[in-house]
């Protein structure tokens, strides 16, 4: 139980400790004080993990570098989709105008293409299609933004930023070891 709340208020306060100064400002009490608080409690929950007898989240997951470049390849990757989705939002209903039930339409080749992409043929040529099919997208990003929708140029960067994921992933966590499990317990209950 203590795992939990630490874990959930730990990453809780920080998310309010950085959206608060927008309105309070940053030399705010409460703002600092849920920053300070978020980070103590992320610390506490590492610490309650390495005691834990069935942890929450085992920390000799973080034991093998490969598995550790794979998670962060992946939070850098989700935090770059997150960035796009907000911005590209933005762009499409404030400079081009779009209404919100377009601009949500406006993402559905993108889905579509993402959905297609985890299938499993598409992950063996994923390495190979990943900047293959990224480059065209960045290309014609330039046209995008003065004005001319593209459709292909949303598939093609989803493709790519699909493939591109399946990549990382595949080269990443399929060699990483496994970790090593203690003997189980010969004790009888």
């Amino acid at each position: 139980m203590a795992g939990a709340a630490s874990s959930s208020i730990g990453v809780s306060a920080p998310v309010y400790g950085l959206i608060r100064p927008a309105g309070a400002g940053w030399s705010d009490a409460l703002t600092q004080g849920t920053l300070v608080a978020g980070v103590l409690l992320l610390a506490a929950f590492i610490l309650i993990e390495r005691r834990a007898a069935q942890p929450i989240l085992p920390l000799r997951l973080f034991a093998d570098t490969q598995r550790n470049a794979a998670y962060g390849a992946r939070v850098l990757f989700l935090g770059a989709m997150i960035g796009f989705f907000f911005f590209t939002t933005q762009f499409l209903q404030v400079v081009l105008a779009y209404p919100p039930s377009l601009t949500g339409l406006a993402f559905l080749p993108m889905t579509l293409v993402n959905f297609g992409a985890s299938d499993a043929p598409l992950r063996q040529c994923a390495p190979a299609m990943g900047l293959a099919t990224t480059l065209p997208g960045m290309a014609l990003s330039p046209l995008t933004a003065a004005g001319v929708p593209l459709l292909a140029h949303r598939v093609t960067l989803a493709l790519g930023s699909a493939s591109t994921m399946l990549a990382l992933l595949l080269v990443l966590t399929c060699q990483a070891r496994p970790p090593r499990l203690p003997p189980p317990s010969t004790a009888s209950t």
